[in-house]
């Protein structure tokens, strides 16, 4: 037999060598010296969202009411600039606060009228008021001004009908009328008349002017005063 050589069939490829695995580079930063000075720097900033006012004027002026008011008076009836800074830190411009305060003059105003009225008139009012500065002590006098000026209106008519009843002042009126327009229920002239009528608010209440006008008829028919 032949002897045949045992052939070995060799990869005419070359062996590839194997691509060397790449690692992912981590993605720089800038650090660079002018980054790293702006964020040392401080900031200036107030990280919250503006809102609206959490007390309406309303609330904040009534709130405070005894408080401005008292400064009011004593500033001359006008806003100190401090409540001003107090209205404006609240939101609310000076335009808002003197509208504001003109309201309340004239709903002290009206509120002042009805208690007048409702006790008999300014006169009878005036005599209780300047008994009871002669008559009563500084803290009596403090305890009746806080009623005097409360701005509920019931409030401030009990507290005056109270000085009326002490005073006597509504009975002094009382006699005071019977002297002015006479007696004998009639005027014995115009002046006698014109006496009578020229406070206009006792001139509101009922009974006195039908009073007055009763006689003044009277005055008439009897030739006193003409018609």
């Amino acid at each position: 037999m032949e002897n045949r050589e045992a052939v070995t069939i060799e990869s005419t490829e070359e062996g590839q060598p194997q691509e060397a695995a790449i690692q992912e580079q981590p993605v720089s930063v800038d650090t660079s010296t002018e980054a790293q000075a702006e964020a040392g720097k401080p900031v200036d900033l107030d990280l919250k969202v503006d809102t609206t006012p959490t007390k309406t004027v309303d609330q904040f002026f009534e709130q405070d009411y005894d408080r401005i008011m008292d400064a009011v008076v004593s500033n001359g009836g006008q806003f100190t600039d401090e409540l001003y800074a107090e209205f404006e830190k609240n939101g609310h411009s000076r335009n808002v606060a003197d509208r504001l305060l003109e309201a309340e003059v004239a709903k002290a105003t009206l509120r002042t009228q009805q208690v007048v009225n409702a006790v008999g008139g300014q006169e009878v009012a005036q005599k209780a008021l300047q008994w009871a500065a002669a008559n009563l002590s500084e803290a009596q006098t403090a305890v009746v001004n806080k009623q005097l000026q409360s701005p509920n209106a019931e409030v401030s008519t009990m507290a005056l009908q109270s000085l009326i009843a002490q005073s006597g002042a509504a009975s002094t009126m009382v006699s005071a009328d019977t002297a002015m327009t006479g007696g004998m229920g009639y005027f014995q002239n115009e002046a006698d008349f014109d006496e009578a009528v020229k406070d206009q608010v006792r001139m509101n209440e009922d009974a006195y002017r039908e009073q007055v006008m009763s006689k003044l008829q009277r005055s008439i028919e009897m030739g006193l005063i003409q018609g």
